[in-house]
């Protein structure tokens, strides 16, 4: 019979356990289980009986568990208070700010629940002349100082690292060991292995690569659909049935870069069979780059991807031109109700063209190879790759949402974050930029995220990404909105404007918030990084912008605590990774915040498993010493520890002359008793030992 569970429900000890706070009068009296059910519970329907529970127990005591249950209860709500007091206190900070910032304006304030974003969003017409501001971009070149020299644009974060050391300097911090090329992988990536053997150079294990085609479906094509399913899958049977047989290289390159890309997101990564399924792309892919054809972009594309998380940004623009060439022979930027081919050839065409990482320029920092002016190309319908054939469309399930409507979501994105590129970072040398045109901007980008469908947003719970997501779409999704957010504002911070820039300040140290809050929550799920950023980069200069936000803030400031939580968890994920620059982060980190100092390990890490292990020591950069030179300092002897060699005497009075070290007088006065009792009742028990062991031999005897 169908009923309404109780409210009263006793959670019994610390286990998963629960039951009723109280049974009907009919299960009491025949002292049976009631299941509490509302109105009427299952033993009392069974036998068709009334069901009705008193107001009051008849007992005194109350029910067993009832104590624990309300102890817990009160422990949540008190860490819920102390959450909700933090949070609170946070928000009067950034108002307190905020008012601050009127005051020095001669303004009034308009709100005191206002946003940073409002504080910008004064007027919508023409931008007043106080808040314009001019940009003038650096004219630095990286690399070797001759002609061979390159670009890397403000878009990048390359001038907000140069802008956070000048502000650290202004602060009076030494800035002499502070190199900005040791970021962003300006030195270029490392080799994935120092030598590949040639048993991973033949066909990789079916465990690797089916757990790599796995991934790739489930986490990288729902936002980059290059591929289409159903044929990819076909091609990978003939793969497996017999590898020898496939001498095709666009097939071979499609392979072996679903390998790569998956590969390389994972949390374990196999540096030597990646370096290997590496060295097998590369080389059928040079083999048809002269090819005018649609698997040739496709396999581009999927380069493309590769590149931008390997942080290969040498191949990547190398790629990028070829890719963005070849779109254009093909006519895809183009309409293509104009071509009369079949579905399935039209829709992958759509795909392809609105794949191609429009990421990548902001990465760069050089402009856009694609105007929006000549794109007239549609977006791709809201059908999975199962349901569409060259006659048609298959019907599908009703009412389900799409694989592919998270890729058409960031496709909508893209969009806006070329916009900013355009507007915000031309190729001028010098241009004007003014608060109303960034808060233009950030309300599109604002409006495409909160018309999100409700599948693809990720909702915040107390200024905290909420935990209640079943896949990597949503945060991924969430994670461009504040990157693109961050790229809006960023130019107002070093801006002459001064007070003026402090709400811009305020957005993108939010926004950094945000995407650091979304990682760590990538990371305590399991869940691939699979979008096209390098996860290394754009935590450091999330970081940075934490801590140019700290600069300005007192020592006992919530805002302050907080911000050094998140940084201290950037430090943590790009040494774990073995970022470049993470030794450079961290003790820039060190000058202003307090940094958490990571426990040495006990066991050596598996070379399988150990980044060190995989990669070479990369070029010797200012300021920032080699891995192998930060592992003497640390420890004695690489991948092995201090105590390996000493024997077990000299490990328990080491044990013990560090625990004496970190006690009081008072705890060690407590354990000098506590080691005489032990001692006492190890002489007394000592004669009963052996007078049991000579029982125990006449016994045998006999």
């Amino acid at each position: 019979m169908p009923g309404i569970l109780p409210m009263k429900v006793i959670k019994v000890g610390n286990s998963s356990q629960s039951r009723i706070a109280q049974a009907c009068d009919r299960c009491r009296s025949k002292k049976i289980r009631c299941d509490g059910i509302r109105p009427c519970c299952s033993q009392c329907a069974n036998v068709g009986f009334e069901c009705k529970t008193s107001d009051k127990l008849s007992r005194r005591a109350f029910p067993r568990g009832y104590t624990e249950s309300l102890e817990e209860r009160v422990r949540a709500l008190e860490a819920e208070v102390r959450e909700l007091k933090d949070l609170l206190d946070e928000k009067d900070e950034k108002l307190d700010m905020l008012s601050k910032m009127h005051s020095n304006r001669g303004r009034s304030a308009e709100s005191p629940r206002s946003t940073p974003a409002a504080e910008i969003k004064k007027d919508s017409g023409t931008p007043a002349k106080e808040d314009t501001f001019r940009v003038q971009a650096s004219p630095l070149l990286l690399g070797v100082e001759n002609s061979d020299s390159y670009f890397m644009g403000a878009s990048s974060g390359r001038s907000f690292i140069e802008t956070f050391k000048r502000k650290i300097q202004e602060n009076g911090k030494p800035c002499t060991d502070f190199n900005p090329e040791a970021f962003l992988h300006i030195q270029g990536c490392y080799p994935l292995s120092t030598k590949v053997s040639p048993q991973s150079m033949r066909i990789p294990p079916r465990l690797f690569s089916d757990r790599c085609v796995n991934v790739y479906f489930q986490e990288w094509a729902p936002l980059f659909p290059v591929l289409h399913k159903p044929a990819f899958l076909r091609v990978y049977e003939e793969f497996v049935a017999d590898p020898e047989k496939i001498k095709n290289s666009h097939k071979l390159t499609q392979l072996y870069l679903v390998f790569s890309i998956a590969g390389l997101s994972s949390e374990q990564p196999d540096f030597q069979q990646l370096a290997a399924c590496e060295t097998q792309w590369h080389k059928s892919l040079e083999a048809i780059l002269m090819d005018n054809t649609m698997v040739t972009l496709q396999c581009l594309i999927l380069a493309l991807m590769y590149c931008t998380v390997r942080a290969d940004y040498k191949r990547l623009q190398y790629y990028k031109g070829i890719a963005v060439g070849l779109s254009h022979r093909l006519g895809l930027h183009q309409s293509q109700k104009r071509f009369s081919f079949g579905a399935l050839t039209i829709e992958t065409r759509k795909k392809v063209f609105w794949t191609l990482p429009s990421f990548s320029a902001a990465i760069l920092g050089l402009p856009k190879l694609l105007k929006d002016e000549d794109v007239h190309a549609e977006f791709p319908s809201d059908t999975d790759d199962e349901y569409v054939t060259e006659k048609g469309f298959q019907p599908s399930l009703p009412g389900e949402p799409t694989r592919i409507s998270s890729a058409l979501a960031l496709f909508r994105g893209s969009r806006i974050l070329g916009k900013v590129l355009e507007k915000i970072y031309p190729a001028a040398t010098s241009y004007e930029l003014s608060l109303q045109q960034m808060s233009s901007l950030e309300g599109e980008l604002t409006e495409w995220f909160e018309n999100l469908p409700q599948h693809l947003k990720l909702n915040f719970k107390q200024d905290k990404p909420s935990t209640d997501v079943t896949g990597s779409r949503s945060p991924l999704l969430a994670l461009a909105y504040y990157y693109t957010r961050v790229l809006i504002y960023r130019p107002a911070i070093a801006s002459s404007l001064g007070p003026k820039a402090a709400p811009a300040l305020m957005s993108v140290a939010e926004s950094s918030k945000s995407i650091v809050q979304i990682v760590q929550l990538l990371e305590e799920r399991s869940m691939s990084f699979s979008f096209c950023l390098n996860k290394a980069d754009i935590l450091i200069v999330c970081g940075m912008a934490l801590l140019y936000q700290t600069l300005g803030l007192k020592h006992d400031s919530k805002v302050l605590k907080d911000n050094e939580k998140l940084v201290n968890a950037v430090i943590k994920i790009v040494t774990k990774v073995n970022a470049p620059g993470s030794y450079d982060f961290k003790r820039i980190a060190g000058m202003l915040v307090t940094v958490e100092e990571s426990l040495p390990q006990s066991l050596p890490t598996p070379p399988r498993q150990s980044p060190e292990a995989c990669m070479p020591t990369p070029p010797a950069q200012q300021g920032s010493p080699s891995p192998s030179a930060v592992d003497r300092g640390a420890q004695p002897t690489l991948g092995r520890h201090s105590s390996a060699s000493l024997s077990e005497t000299d490990l328990i009075m080491q044990r013990d002359k560090l625990l004496g070290m970190a006690m009081t007088p008072q705890h060690q006065q407590h354990q000098h008793q506590q080691l005489q009792q032990q001692h006492r009742n190890e002489l007394y028990r000592a004669p009963y030992v052996k007078m049991r062991n000579k029982c125990d031999l006449i016994i045998v005897t006999l």
